[in-house]
């Protein structure tokens, strides 16, 4: 009955999500929070903070109310969600909690942490042998630096070396449009940096 409880609830929290009331969503988080965590479910836990994460920011963003008191606020929830996922050695949650960081932080224009968070989530990824998605974190960094940074003699080579691997994995995994996009990423970056 309690589990059942618990998955009522995320129901519902899933819904609020369509409204922007985000001390209604908050609040309803928490209680999930609660019984996930009387119910040993750590998993739900995680999860409901990387939402709290995502919704602290979008809501914020939406309302033109985006302070720096909000993004501490995403992102102290998604250090709790990546310390349940490492008392778990939940390697690839872990990961995606950074990967979800990074590009949280890259819409908001935190770029230096975005690569930090991107570059941790792709060692990692390396580390349990989750190579396409390693692949993908390569291509988020070279997004990342085409699209938000001064492209010069320090960032384009950065960005050359990612998403050459990403577009080593995608061809060898005959994954074809992934490999497309890459290599129009690749080609925008080579035009904005030479021409």
């Amino acid at each position: 009955m309690p589990y059942q409880l618990l998955y009522t609830q995320n129901v519902y929290f899933q819904i609020l999500l369509l409204e922007n009331d985000l001390e209604k969503i908050q609040k309803t988080a928490h209680e999930i929070i609660q019984l996930a965590t009387r119910l040993g479910n750590e998993e739900m836990k995680a999860t409901k903070y990387l939402d709290l994460a995502f919704v602290t920011i979008r809501v914020s963003l939406e309302e033109g109310s985006l302070t720096q008191e909000k993004i501490s606020e995403a992102t102290d929830y998604f250090k709790k969600a990546i310390n349940l996922y490492q008392e778990q050695n939940n390697l690839i949650g872990e990961a995606d909690a950074y990967q979800a960081m990074g590009n949280m932080l890259t819409g908001i224009g935190k770029l230096e942490e975005a690569l930090n968070a991107f570059l941790t989530a792709k060692k990692l990824y390396i580390n349990q042998k989750s190579l396409l998605q390693a692949a993908i974190t390569d291509t988020l960094v070279g997004i990342l630096m085409l699209n938000y940074v001064v492209l010069n003699d320090q960032t384009y080579p950065i960005a050359v070396r990612h998403l050459e691997q990403a577009l080593v994995y995608f061809a060898k995994e005959n994954l074809l449009d992934l490999q497309w996009k890459c290599t129009f990423y690749l080609a925008d970056l080579n035009h904005k940096y030479y021409v």
